[in-house]
């Protein structure tokens, strides 16, 4: 009998990588497919904006087709459950201080970034790259690792700690940037956390659209100043700042918990 228990979990844990990867793989094959027709629609840009919209266009291809495939195989609609006004107004909260840890530990820490290049091409501040990275990006992101692949693992093991790490260290090894890999690994597992907690995907969505579309449009994160000061005398950031936000985001994620267990108990009676 605790053969045929552990040949089940290895078979949770197996489909869970399964999706994963077949989501990925059709999205690159799209984005490949565009590669294909661009240059028969090249002609209606300008040469300087040619390269900028194959980049961008290419990634909003890639992301819509997760999203389609997500949504064709799974329910995913279900998994937008409810969520109380009161509650949801946390989740932007919680990105924002987090937010704000990694811009201090990344002025403290000298993490090397392989891929500014490209990132700085797709981020630009107009509509485009902004409704890519900071919105669809997201929402299929987290179709993809929390409404499939953690949902599935948390059938692996009974508890459910180890199917939030696995998704959130996958969730963070698959941005192939370290200094992206740093910030997805803690809200991987914070997004992962409130998806469990809630079985809704509103959470992290939320959450994820805020810091994607503040980190998309620099002139923001610009506009507030009073990172330059922290930035420019690190042990305040470090000290103070960092541990403060990381206490204010465990009492907020404490306080969902307490919130969604209420709801659950009243609908139960």
């Amino acid at each position: 009998m605790s053969t045929i228990v552990k040949d089940n979990n290895k078979n949770y844990l197996a489909i869970a990588f399964k999706h994963l990867l077949t989501a990925l793989l059709i999205a690159m094959i799209g984005s490949w497919c565009f590669q294909l027709l661009y240059p028969a629609i090249a002609g209606i840009f300008t040469n300087t904006a040619k390269n900028e919209i194959n980049i961008i266009y290419s990634h909003l291809v890639f992301v819509v087709s997760i999203i389609l495939w997500c949504c064709y195989k799974f329910p995913i609609v279900r998994q937008f459950k409810k969520q109380p006004l009161s509650t949801l107004t946390y989740y932007p909260i919680i990105a924002v201080l987090a937010l704000i840890c990694f811009i201090i530990l990344d002025s403290v820490i000298d993490i090397p970034n392989y891929y500014q290049h490209v990132l700085e091409s797709v981020m630009q501040e107009n509509f485009l790259s902004i409704l890519t990275i900071g919105v669809v990006q997201p929402i299929a992101e987290e179709f993809l690792f929390r409404g499939v692949f953690l949902k599935e693992l948390l059938k692996w093991k009974s508890n459910p700690w180890w199917a939030i790490g696995v998704s959130a260290i996958t969730f963070s090894i698959i941005h192939l940037n370290f200094t992206q890999m740093i910030s997805a690994l803690p809200l991987g597992i914070i997004m992962g956390w409130l998806y469990f907690k809630t079985q809704s995907l509103w959470p992290s969505i939320i959450i994820h659209i805020t810091n994607n579309s503040i980190c998309c449009i620099p002139s923001s994160i610009g506009s507030l100043s009073f990172l330059d000061i922290i930035c420019n005398h690190p042990l305040i950031g470090i000290l103070i700042i960092v541990p403060l936000n990381s206490i204010l985001i465990f009492l907020i994620i404490r306080k969902i918990n307490y919130k969604t267990e209420r709801l659950c108990t009243n609908l139960q009676i």
